[in-house]
């Protein structure tokens, strides 16, 4: 919610400052920077909907983690009883300090039953 009424505001400002600055800008200038502030929302837009399909992949990854169920994970099997799940890096965590530390990324990891 605070991106969308960052987004907002943002949107806001460039439209103020197209009002203000429409006789000086020309008709040319005008038109290109309300084009380039209509990509510009275009691709905000298209960022956000990859990255909610992306935490959706990855809640979807830590739920199946969390009920004990195997990961793959560039080629290396990871499950409940030998990983930890750190939330700040995104990252699984081999528990066993004998063995040098392995990270991996929750990007690199798929369902085992896929």
């Amino acid at each position: 919610m605070t991106k969308l009424l960052l987004y907002l505001l943002v949107l806001c400002l460039f439209a103020l400052c197209a009002y203000v600055l429409r006789k000086k800008l020309k008709k040319r200038a005008f038109g290109f920077f309300v084009s380039l502030c209509i990509l510009g929302l275009i691709a905000i837009i298209f960022y956000e909907i990859n990255l909610k399909n992306k935490d959706k992949k990855y809640d979807k990854l830590l739920l199946a983690f969390s009920n004990s169920q195997e990961l793959k994970c560039q080629d290396i099997s990871v499950h409940k009883d030998k990983f930890n799940y750190d939330f700040g890096t995104k990252s699984f965590i081999l528990k066993d300090k004998n063995i040098k530390m392995l990270v991996i990324s929750i990007k690199d990891c798929v369902l085992k039953d896929e």
